[in-house]
């Protein structure tokens, strides 16, 4: 007679090694693309990473001068900290940045791990989580304009808020040990002084985020107990400490006189409240791949559509841990056994529920009207953690639980099939930058702008800035205005150059200055892109404002 035993234990045995080799294959591909093939990806917002990053790198210092910040999140701590050393000694933006991004990736896995393990997880559970957060969910394919999906806010070259992510991780972590000790005051400690850091670059991002879930937490478990010893545990202090330090960093950012989101952001109104509400429902979906982008339309049974069925998947076991976890600790209160492992739930649930909360009474749609999904990644975190927590709840002898987590391995590994693929077939090549480089490497200009009366070379010189560092480029759009969003200084005042100088323009524009365009001589055409060249410096751009 089979050992129903041993049978268990081989399942649990052979689904963690495939999550183990998903895992493996997953992060070795993200560190392929971040570091291989990020030139051919980069798109407007992440080129101003990597050029922050060869700014600093040559030029030094915390935050150069010689970089133009008009941006309610100057994401600098990256950069400063990992990017721009590592630049220095490999002269490589490529591989310095990605192998940024890949050692926050590491850390945020570790800090992930050690979260599974205080909450007392087994390997099975701590894999999933691993394999969670490592998924691209790209299945709304690749934008090139502005993409700040979950893969490019976490793991994918810019990776915006990986940094966020691995702080937040680390508060958590201090949150969900029993015992203080010493080794862990000097990560609690580094993770206050680091969210002075971060906040200086986010604002009150980190406050919304998870400083005043955190401060409910504290409040809900205090009047639960009914014990005014609560608000002043050492956990209390702790994140006490965590909102001081980020209106501390938010105080110094803006006595630096950087501009945040949190001073452009409005009450939402009541007539809005329930579409805000459902948007917040729709993001988490986004997060995860389950529905279509608002501009995609795709047939459920083609094989780019089937994706959304996996992220389906994906989202309902995030969605019912979430709520069987408010449940446990629903029926612990009533029944007044608030247990540790009840402490740590109810911790990582008021992280999800202060976000829902907060983020129903806040506008936080973007200019197309749609919920701006990044606002809740540390909120979808928590939930990975969850899972976790109500995977290893349910009896391994269960047929649910195996065709759940084989289901669970099944789409993961399928999105992140997707992901890759989707990945492996996009660039950026509809910019032109390397037709216009090879040009423009043929003459002695050292300073090239790309001047149009609307905005149609503001992605080419996005790009081409970061990777041509031997020449400076300028972007005029509308005919007049000088692009200096993420951008270096250098020759803002067109008088500081007066060598050659060659300027890109599409083929057929009519409303650019024919005085000045009549001094340049045409060097190539081609895509309806005109090369133009000149021995010295005819353009004027405090004329060209007054032109404008």
């Amino acid at each position: 007679m089979d050992n129903p035993v041993k049978g268990k234990f081989n399942f649990r045995n052979i689904i963690a090694l495939l999550f183990v080799l998903g895992a493996i294959i997953q992060f070795m591909l993200t560190f392929y693309f971040n570091v291989f093939e990020a030139k051919e990806h980069l798109d407007i917002d992440a080129s101003v990473e990597y050029l922050k990053t060869i700014v600093i790198g040559d030029r030094g210092g915390f935050f150069p001068q010689e970089f133009f910040h008009e941006t309610s999140q100057p994401q600098i701590e990256k950069v400063f900290l990992i990017a721009a050393p590592i630049y220095r000694i490999t002269g490589n933006v490529w591989l310095s940045y990605g192998l940024s991004t890949e050692i926050i990736s590491i850390l945020i896995i570790l800090v992930l791990w050690f979260i599974a393990l205080n909450i007392g997880l087994g390997f099975l559970e701590r894999i999933i989580i691993v394999n969670l957060f490592l998924c691209p969910y790209l299945a709304n394919g690749f934008n090139l304009d502005n993409n700040l999906s979950y893969y490019f806010c976490t793991n994918g070259w810019a990776a915006y808020y990986d940094v966020v992510a691995l702080v937040f991780l680390m508060a958590i972590y201090i949150l969900t040990l029993d015992e203080l000790g010493f080794k862990n005051k000097i990560i609690a400690g580094i993770s206050v002084a680091a969210m002075v850091y971060l906040c200086v670059s986010k604002g009150l991002g980190m406050l919304i985020w998870c400083g005043i879930p955190m401060l409910l937490y504290v409040l809900v478990k205090s009047l639960l107990k009914n014990d005014y010893k609560e608000l002043i545990s050492w956990k209390s202090i702790y994140i006490y400490s965590i909102v001081t330090s980020m209106l501390l960093g938010r105080l110094i950012g803006g006595l630096s006189g950087f501009t945040y989101f949190d001073s452009s952001k409005t009450w939402v109104r009541a007539g809005d409240f329930w579409g805000n509400l459902g948007n917040i429902y729709v993001g988490f979906k986004l997060l995860v791949g389950a529905i279509p982008g608002a501009d995609i339309h795709r047939n459920p049974a083609s094989l780019m559509g089937i994706v959304y069925v996996f992220g389906e998947v994906i989202f309902y076991v995030l969605l019912i841990a979430v709520i069987y976890a408010f449940i446990n600790v629903i029926n612990d209160i009533r029944n007044k056994s608030f247990t540790t492992d009840t402490d740590k739930r109810m911790l990582l649930l008021m992280i999800i529920i202060g976000n829902v909360f907060e983020y129903s009474l806040i506008d936080t749609k973007g200019n197309e009207g749609v919920f701006e999904t990044r606002y809740l990644l540390l909120a979808l975190l928590a939930a990975f953690v969850l899972a976790g927590d109500f995977i290893k709840s349910i009896s391994d002898s269960l047929i649910f639980k195996q065709l759940g987590i084989v289901a669970l391995l099944v789409s993961i590994g399928f999105m992140d099939l997707f992901s890759n693929y989707v990945l492996a077939i996009s660039d950026n090549s509809s910019y032109k930058v390397d037709e216009c480089l090879a040009v423009i490497e043929q003459t002695d200009a050292k300073l090239v702008y790309f001047w149009a009366t609307e905005e149609e070379f503001t992605r080419t010189d996005r790009v081409i800035r970061v990777v041509d560092t031997s020449r400076v480029y300028k972007g005029i759009s509308k005919g007049h205005y000088l692009q200096v969003f993420g951008d270096y200084t250098y020759y803002d005042d067109s008088k500081q150059y007066e060598g050659p100088t060659v300027v890109v323009i599409s083929s057929d524009e009519t409303n650019l200055p024919q005085d000045i365009l009549e001094q340049y001589e045409l060097l190539a055409e081609f895509d309806n892109i005109s090369i133009l060249y000149c021995k010295w410096n005819p353009i004027d751009l405090e004329k060209l404002t007054e032109w404008g």
